[in-house]
């Protein structure tokens, strides 16, 4: 989230940017959805150049850190108006 210029293993991960462009769909949970799902989704969204809707969003697959409720809403919302399908892992299948 943020690079350190001393070590360049802070810095966008354009190798796993490009492994994820190359699959059809690309599934997303983990912890937490306030902060660190929430980056990693942002990250592969505005550098991948992958197809919005080739990324799920399991809904039921994370959660925010407690008091972050609104930054969870707020990325499911935002991810929604992008094109990302944003859904339950039941209603996708798992």
């Amino acid at each position: 989230e943020v690079p350190d210029p001393q070590d360049p293993g802070t810095s966008l991960n354009r190798t796993l940017l490009t492994h994820l462009a190359a699959f059809d769909t690309v599934v997303i949970a983990g912890e937490a959805s306030s902060h660190c799902v929430r980056a990693t989704v942002e990250h592969i969204v505005q550098h991948s150049g992958m197809a919005p809707d080739r990324l799920v969003l399991l809904t039921d697959c994370m959660s925010p850190v407690t008091g972050f409720e609104a930054a969870h809403d707020g990325l499911v919302q935002q991810m929604r108006d992008l094109g990302v399908r944003c859904t339950s892992s039941t209603a996708f299948g798992l």
